[in-house]
This record gives C-alpha cells, structure tokens and sequence, in this order.
C-alpha cells in the first residue's frame, strides 16, 4: 500500500489553492473536450461553485422516495418570528424572533459521510462524467434531506490521491462543480497527482476494484480507512458503484438510487 498517499483539503477553493502551489500542475491543452473544459475552467469552478446541472438532480430528487430514515430526524422547538408560543425573554429584549417554532432537524445520531470517487477510465467521455455526477448529487441531497451529510470527493491515482471534504450542510453549487464538471477531475485531480509522478495508471490498491474483483470494494474501502481517515460508517460511492449509471434512463436511475437510499437506511453499504 506505499502509492496510498493521499492529501487532504477543505472545500474546493482550498485545492484549487494546492493546484496552483504546485509547479507540474499544468494545462492539458490538448484534451480541453476529453476533460471537459481547460485548468482555467476547473480552477474558476472551484472558487464559483456550479449549477449548471442542479435542476437535473432535482428533477431526480422529486422522483426519489421521500422517507430516508425517519429515526435520524427528530422534532425541536426552535426561535422564529412567527410560531406556537411566545419566547418572553426574547420579546423583552426587542428581538425579532420572539415565538417558538416547531420543525423537524436532522439528529445528530443521523450524521454521515458519504465518500464519492470521480476517478473513471480515460475511455469514459465528459458527459457520461457528468451524468454520474448527477446521480451523485442526487443521492446527496436525498439523504440531506433527513441527515447532516458531509460529501467527500477522493482519488485512486497512480501516486498521489487527494479527498476534499466539501461543505456541511451541502453546498449544491460546489457539490455541483465537484462532481459534474469534469475538469476538476480530469485537470486538477491528475495534475495534482502528476506533480508527484503520476503514471496514467490507477493506485494498485485500487486495481482490484478497477477490475469488478468480489473483493474490490472491500480492499478500497479498507484503504480508505487506513489510509484516507474514511470513518467506518461511511458510504462508499466507488467507480463499480457509480460508473455504469451514465447511460441508463431516469426511471432506471429512480429505482437504483432508491435501493441505495434503503440501503443506508439499512446501515449497510
């Protein structure tokens, strides 16, 4: 496991940061269409955020199965401008959210991580990339929905790796541009990795799971937690998992994400 070297950063402006700090991290001008845009496009959607394809995902999201895990929300009385009962102290001292309002929040119990990888074979073409990207977004914010969710981005490149940790509660503008705009991947990600001599290839550890193995998600996944800090709790969304979805249809992507959302209700991977 010596090529399991991973960095880790905090939001997508944050790695566009290590990107530019970094003298091999450079423009691969002659595969701008294969990677889905230039370094210029990956590093101003980093610091942007995306929602070019947010109305897609939501247009899944609306599909999808609205009870996630019912036991991971729980009632609270909290301060608002209108609500059930007056908050006294509150309306003493002039403050505008003087009554108590009943809502439903996500519990603490129900937090989770959900670590996605964009790393996908040089064969596969920026709109595919984008459509997985989509179904990523989805399951996201579906879960979201019922859970404090924290969406990490990882790598399994040949020398170094990254996992960025995006922002909680989710940020739709950067999970947008992390997964649906594949410069970030194919620019920024395997430059950062070219910088520490990366070779074209996939992490060995990650090999197996590159082949469909039995045993892939579970080597990955473990390498993830040795390696990586990947809790382990968390949902894994590998390639195996994620890389044949761009090409089915919406009904076939209902049904797929909403035998996921089950299965993370089921606390299971």
């Amino acid at each position: 496991m010596k090529d399991a070297k991973f960095y880790h950063y905090n939001g997508l402006s944050e790695f566009a940061r290590g990107c530019q700090a970094r003298k091999h991290c450079v423009d691969d001008k002659d595969r701008t269409r294969w990677a889905g845009g230039s370094r210029e496009d990956a590093l101003r959607w980093c610091k942007t955020g995306d929602t070019s394809k947010v109305a897609e995902a939501e247009r899944l999201l609306e599909r999808l199965d609205t009870e996630v895990d019912s036991n991971a929300v729980r009632p609270m009385w909290t301060p608002s401008v209108v609500g059930n009962f007056p908050l006294v102290p509150a309306y003493l001292a002039g403050t505008p959210e003087a009554m108590l309002a009943r809502t439903d929040v996500p519990d603490a119990r129900g937090e989770i991580e959900i670590w996605a990888n964009t790393t996908v074979s040089c064969s596969c073409n920026a709109h595919d990339m984008m459509r997985r990207g989509v179904v990523t977004m989805a399951f996201a914010m579906a879960l979201s929905r019922a859970r404090n969710v924290t969406l990490v981005l990882y790598g399994t490149v040949d020398g170094s790796n990254v996992a960025i940790r995006l922002a909680s509660p989710l940020d739709v503008s950067e999970v947008c541009a992390a997964f649906c705009q594949p410069s970030i991947t194919r620019q920024l990600i395997y430059g950062h990795a070219a910088a520490d001599g990366y070779s074209g290839r996939w992490a060995a550890w990650a090999e197996v799971n590159n082949r469909r193995n039995g045993d892939g998600a579970a080597i990955e996944r473990k390498a993830l937690m040795d390696y990586a800090g990947m809790p382990a709790d968390a949902v894994r969304l590998g390639t195996e998992k994620l890389g044949s979805y761009a090409r089915v249809t919406d009904d076939e992507l209902v049904e797929i994400l909403n035998g996921k959302l089950k299965e993370v209700a089921g606390k299971t991977e």
